[in-house]
């Protein structure tokens, strides 16, 4: 079903971009809308393949982060050369 109040929770935060008219998920790999990731966040126009309409996609990111357990550093031996 097309963008209407009813239902336009339904076109947010999604993985790919949704046409507003035709409800046709647009895949940025198929379309090489590669520009849409240029920037973190901001609005980008693209035109459907399905319908070929335009509409403006709104991009947001979200960050997160991971640390791996690190390995326990080797200790240095008293009077070892640390030059080598």
């Amino acid at each position: 079903m097309p963008l209407t109040r009813e239902n336009e929770s339904d076109y947010w935060r999604e993985p790919q971009p949704k046409c507003p008219h035709c409800d046709h998920v647009c895949r940025v790999s198929d379309n090489e809308w590669w520009d849409l990731y240029d920037t973190n966040e901001g609005s980008h126009e693209v035109s459907c393949p399905h319908c070929e309409k335009d509409f403006t996609v709104n991009v947001t990111c979200e960050f997160s982060f991971s640390t791996d357990r690190q390995p326990k550093p080797t200790p240095v031996s008293e009077g070892a050369d640390s030059n080598g």
